[in-house]
């Protein structure tokens, strides 16, 4: 997956990171329990981030401490127990290997070696995780058909694309609120994370995309010949990337406080800003570390 939606570590507090660590480290185990060691391959910080914010409302959440491959001297806690890291686990799954699917088909033989090989170990995964959320898959096979349609015929424009992978994350919050409301508010805010991963990631990989020749929607739309992001350009997107943070930040806003609060402030009025900033200055060297 991507990476980019995580807090920024030097702006919390230690409890609050544990926390967090804990709800990673929770969707981690869940994946593990029901999908087997593969499972954990697809661990990521964009479905913590959903898993927290579904989980916002709900009063103390379960937890547990055991050691794990990652730490197998000392026990670290994590969230268990919890009918929403089942699900975020479900979805990270079917996100993953229709992720490997369409990079199976975007890529040459030999370059889709890797993706071949992860889609394989996936597969049973899969099949059990495509029948616990049938729907989120269905809608994520449709979004991902027409955006490789779209990518193959080289769009100029930015939004298309970036409305088709937004629309997938949106949907991963289908059916999970007690309200029609507040479902909504909660659609809306996902939409625009997905469009801000769709299209930060294509500004970090412009320069990997021209060095391919593989279709980037910001070197379409702008017309880049070197694989880079010229002043107008950077202040377009720098502004359009704000405009939908400002949007998630928004509408966070009417949503109830919870326990988890603290943590998605941080993610999304520090975390989200201080990772578009390096992505865009061209300093985002790994995604391994929740900052510098």
């Amino acid at each position: 997956m991507f990476g980019y939606i995580r807090p920024l570590k030097s702006e919390m507090k230690v409890k609050e990171f544990e926390q967090f660590q804990a709800a990673y480290c929770g969707l981690c185990h869940a994946l593990k329990k029901k999908y087997g060691i593969v499972g954990r391959f697809v661990l990521n910080y964009d479905f913590t981030f959903l898993f927290i914010l579904l989980s916002c409302e709900t009063g103390v959440v379960e937890s547990g401490r055991r050691r794990c491959i990652a730490s197998p001297l000392r026990k670290k806690c994590y969230c268990c127990g919890n009918t929403v890291l089942d699900d975020a686990a479900d979805k990270s799954i079917i996100l993953t290997y229709w992720r490997l699917k369409d990079c199976i088909a975007d890529e040459s033989f030999l370059k889709s070696l890797l993706p071949r090989a992860g889609k394989m170990l996936l597969h049973m995964a899969y099949k059990k995780a495509k029948h616990n959320v049938p729907e989120f898959d269905d809608v994520v096979e449709q979004k991902l058909k027409v955006l490789s349609e779209i990518e193959q015929s080289k769009t100029a424009s930015l939004d298309i694309p970036a409305d088709q992978f937004a629309g997938i994350l949106a949907s991963a919050a289908a059916g999970r609120s007690d309200s029609l409301e507040k479902e909504r508010t909660i659609f809306q805010l996902l939409y625009h994370v997905g469009r801000f991963i769709y299209i930060l990631d294509a500004a970090d990989d412009l320069h990997d995309d021209f060095l391919s020749g593989s279709y980037n929607p910001i070197a379409e739309r702008f017309g880049l010949k070197e694989g880079k992001l010229d002043k107008d350009t950077l202040e377009y997107i720098r502004t359009t990337l704000t405009h939908s943070m400002q949007i998630i930040g928004a509408d966070y806003e009417l949503l109830p406080r919870g326990v988890w609060s603290p943590i998605l402030e941080n993610i999304i009025y520090l975390g989200m800003p201080f990772v578009c900033d390096k992505v865009l200055k061209g300093e985002w060297k790994t995604k391994k570390k929740i900052d510098k």
